[in-house]
């Protein structure tokens, strides 16, 4: 019996994958990988400058927002998210983003997964019809006006589209003093919603209150879910020989997974997190392999962009896990 040690710091990636694309699709996949490594950097960054807190990044839906915006935009603006996502060029991109879109908005198999897209247009601002067809052929986006300048009810639309399509789990994404009246003329959100079941569940009367070490080495009592089942487990290491444990949880149905890098006993996750992207998860994938293995986890206590938002939630139980993460842009003069 192979046994993971009890993490100082653990990091939990949700990967929403859907059944694996046919090997042809080589661009739809280089491109979902390209657009999540922006995401991951900015867990990168978010994680310097908050070193104690609990993060929780949807790439995804960082992608999906410029990718979105990308559809209408030119010059210096289109440029810069090109760079920023490391795609090649504009061209196409539209029916390539719509795949990769399809293929992670799916439910069934123990799970549910959907995606939704959404643009909110200044009052009086016409958005051109071939960029709302391409954004909904992309994204099935859907597009409505708002007046800025009332700012309390117009944040209030936003934030009741974001309520209704993450299942009531995120109310709030904007706030009333994000939106200008005299300069805000569009807003771009982005909204998934996970709920998937443990395909080998944890028993409640397992669950027991533990010891859990946070980043500045204090230890807090929270209830530690544990499991002894075959699990896919495997060893990795970052290029300067740091070994590190990956273990995988699948979801029932086994279309979508969990996985969860731990660091070595004393090591800190900024060690680590560096070199988390999308490259390595698809390197730990391959190993990979089954194990008879016991498994602790911490179980959830009850005209230019001017401005990014992103709200996140996630509960993690004996059942399954639920996640919800809302991602929006602001587009100002």
């Amino acid at each position: 019996m192979t046994s993971l040690p009890c993490p100082r710091f653990f990091l939990a990636l949700i990967l929403l994958l859907a059944p694996a694309l046919p090997l042809s699709l080589s661009s739809t996949s280089s491109v979902g990988e390209q657009g999540s490594d922006l995401g991951v950097q900015m867990l990168q960054q978010v994680a310097l400058l908050r070193p104690r807190q609990n993060l929780l990044v949807s790439p995804h839906g960082v992608a999906s927002v410029l990718g979105l915006l990308l559809l209408g935009a030119d010059g210096d603006t289109g440029q810069q998210i090109l760079t920023a996502l490391r795609y090649e060029a504009a061209s196409g991109l539209d029916e390539t983003l719509g795949e990769l879109h399809r293929s992670l908005d799916k439910s069934g198999q123990g799970a549910t997964v959907t995606v939704s897209s959404g643009l909110f247009a200044q009052k009086g601002l016409e958005m051109k019809v071939p960029f709302l067809s391409a954004v909904r052929r992309a994204f099935r986006c859907e597009s409505r006006n708002l007046n800025f300048a009332n700012r309390v009810s117009a944040a209030r639309t936003i934030n009741v589209w974001i309520r209704d399509r993450t299942n009531g789990k995120i109310s709030t994404l904007v706030r009333p003093d994000m939106l200008d009246g005299a300069l805000t003329r569009l807003v771009a959100v982005n909204a998934i919603y996970f709920k998937g079941l443990w395909k080998s569940r944890f028993r409640r009367e397992d669950t027991k209150m533990g010891k859990f070490t946070t980043g500045d080495g204090s230890e807090h009592e929270v209830p530690m879910m544990s499991q002894v089942s075959v699990l896919n487990t495997g060893t990795a290491s970052t290029p300067a020989g740091l070994r590190y444990s990956v273990i995988e949880l699948p979801y029932h149905g086994d279309a979508l997974s969990m996985l969860i890098a731990v660091p070595p006993v004393g090591t800190p996750l900024s060690a680590l997190l560096p070199h988390v992207g999308v490259a390595a998860v698809r390197r730990w994938a391959e190993l990979l392999s089954p194990s008879l293995v016991p498994c602790r986890c911490p179980g959830s206590e009850p005209v230019y962009v001017s401005k990014a938002v992103q709200r996140a939630k996630m509960e993690v139980n004996e059942d399954g896990t639920k996640a919800s993460v809302a991602t929006g842009e602001g587009v100002s003069l």
